[in-house]
């Protein structure tokens, strides 16, 4: 038996010897020809491990390209209608008779919204307003704004039919600005114009009965004389 286990033990030794090249040990030039050797094999598996690889079925790059190009024209499609309809669309543009009568319906600037009584109209420019009276025609009123955040409405009577000049002239260098509203608050003229010292005029003919209401403001401030006359 012990035999046995020695033959067994001698064989193997000598298997090992052969697998190894015989006696000596392995050169360090073999070592390394040996390493090279298995790195390219491995390489080799590798590249045929990637090969066998599934293709995507979707370019990520491409599907980008595309959703951006599909985007730009959905804008410039939107871009181009709403071009197209405000080309097409024809704006409304109330007549002077439709603003007198309040026809039009008009709003913002081209109606009166700081009240509903003679006189208060155009308050909500936020100017600190002052009603000064009633104006009779022909007959010259004064007033003195002191700040350019002060504002002197006037009244008068008026007819339909009624061609009205209204003279707004400063005492010094004053710049004033003179609106002109209906009697349901409507804007209907608007003066601004003149510069230092000159006089604003507003020539209108009235389309309706009521009390009409002059606005004065001033970029100078100074004292005016405002008179109202039949033309």
């Amino acid at each position: 038996m012990k035999r046995l286990t020695v033959l067994t033990t001698l064989v193997l030794i000598a298997m090992l010897i052969t697998a190894c090249g015989g006696t000596s040990s392995p050169t360090d030039a073999e070592l390394t020809q040996t390493i090279d050797a298995r790195i390219a094999q491995a390489e080799g598996q590798i590249e045929v491990l990637a090969g066998n690889l599934p293709t995507p079925d979707f370019d990520v790059t491409a599907g980008a390209a595309t959703a951006r190009a599909l985007a730009g024209a959905n804008v410039a499609a939107t871009s181009q209608a709403v071009q197209t309809r405000s080309a097409n669309e024809t704006p409304i543009v109330p007549t002077d008779d439709e603003i007198d009568s309040g026809a039009s319906g008009a709003t913002g600037s081209n109606a009166g919204s700081g009240g509903s009584a003679a006189g208060t109209f155009g308050e909500s420019d936020g100017h600190d307003t002052i009603l000064m009276g009633a104006v009779t025609l022909g007959t010259p009123a004064s007033g003195d704004l002191v700040g350019v955040f002060d504002a002197h409405n006037w009244t008068f009577q008026g007819t339909n039919g009624q061609a009205v000049r209204i003279r707004v002239a400063p005492v010094g260098q004053g710049d004033f600005e003179v609106v002109l509203f209906g009697p349901a608050g409507q804007r209907l003229s608007e003066v601004d114009g003149g510069g230092d010292g000159a006089t604003e005029q507003i020539n209108r003919t009235l389309a309706a009965n009521g009390v009409f209401t002059i606005r004065i403001r001033a970029w100078v401030v100074d004292q005016y004389t405002l008179t109202v006359t039949n033309q």
